[in-house]
């Protein structure tokens, strides 16, 4: 039951979030209140109410509004004028795969990062960069 209230959750999203919120005080209200009966729940449910508080905010802070989810998009194919400007660019040059930027040295001019940046020699480079763009 919580796998899918959680699935659920971070399917919708920022508006999965505001739920989780909703619902982490209600559970701290429920208890607070003295609803429930006494024993270990009361130990219980405002730790999980904070606990679906933190989430709600993770979700409603870095939920991806148009996708509804944290899942990534899918990757445009190259453009052709990235196409061209590889095929003429003079070797040895460097392709940021994240930002698809050309560089001169092993960090890419706009994310100023090297981790994704890749080292093209020859044709199989620039092969292995393309598959790693689409």
């Amino acid at each position: 039951m919580t796998n899918s209230l959680i699935d659920l959750l971070l399917r919708t999203g920022r508006p999965g979030g505001v739920v989780s919120i909703l619902l982490g005080l209600v559970l701290i209200l429920t208890t607070v209140l003295g609803v429930v009966g006494a024993g270990w729940i009361w130990f219980f449910l405002p730790g999980l109410g904070g606990v679906l508080i933190l989430f709600g905010v993770l979700l409603v802070v870095h939920g991806d509004p148009e996708a509804g989810s944290f899942q990534e998009k899918e990757a445009a194919p190259p453009s052709p004028e990235l196409l061209e400007a590889l095929s003429h660019q003079p070797r040895p040059f460097f392709l940021c795969t994240r930002c698809r930027q050309i560089g001169e040295v092993g960090l890419c001019p706009r994310c100023k990062k090297g981790l994704d940046c890749v080292e093209i020699r020859d044709d199989e480079d620039l092969r292995l960069a393309l598959l790693a763009l689409s």
